[in-house]
């Protein structure tokens, strides 16, 4: 049959389209990364740390993009159109107060032991140089046997591993134990 012919047999039967269309979107299914992003044309958008590895959809609309997990929407965000490789934050998805705390922790270690003599601040120095990260653990680590053992015992076993390059912590505390016994059993 012709068109006119089936839109007259079809007509009673059409309804209107509504006056306001709409949006069109796209929705994509993502895993979120272990900082605490969903991936999207080559763009990262933030989300609570609290989702990392779980999957959200995210809706890519015109202008922003809408994350939900379980059917709650948890972040949007303005769409970035046309620039690659940028990210996008929300204030309070990603908590930097521990990193400051551990910050200010590792920069009070590292000021004790510093203080303690040259000898220690000169190979707190080189430490700090060759451990991966700001050495937070090994100035803690350092500090608290510096806090257990007696300050003689302390510098003489830096001073050596400062003459040997010696930077594994355990194998000071050895030094350090070595040191301290030396003084306490000599007959």
């Amino acid at each position: 049959m012709s068109p006119d012919t089936a839109y007259i047999q079809e007509r009673p039967y059409l309804k209107a389209l509504p006056k306001v269309l709409p949006p069109i979107y796209q929705v994509c299914q993502r895993i979120i990364d272990t900082q605490g992003f969903a991936s999207l044309d080559s763009n990262r958008y933030s989300v609570p740390e609290r989702l990392i590895g779980c999957e959200v959809n995210v809706y890519k609309y015109l202008k922003k993009i809408e994350i939900y997990f379980k059917s709650k929407i948890i972040a949007t965000h303005e769409r970035i159109i046309g620039k690659k490789n940028q990210r996008v934050i929300i204030k309070g998805h990603h908590n930097q107060i521990t990193r400051h705390k551990h910050q200010k922790a590792c920069n009070e270690a590292e000021q004790q032991l510093a203080d303690c003599s040259p000898i220690v601040a000169k190979y707190i120095k080189k430490l700090k140089s060759r451990v991966r990260g700001r050495g937070f653990w090994q100035f803690r680590k350092l500090l608290n046997l510096k806090r257990t053992y007696s300050t003689k015992a302390f510098i003489a076993a830096i001073e050596r591993a400062d003459k040997y390059d010696l930077y594994d912590i355990k194998r000071v505390e050895n030094l350090i134990i070595k040191y301290a016994s030396d003084n306490l059993f000599n007959l």
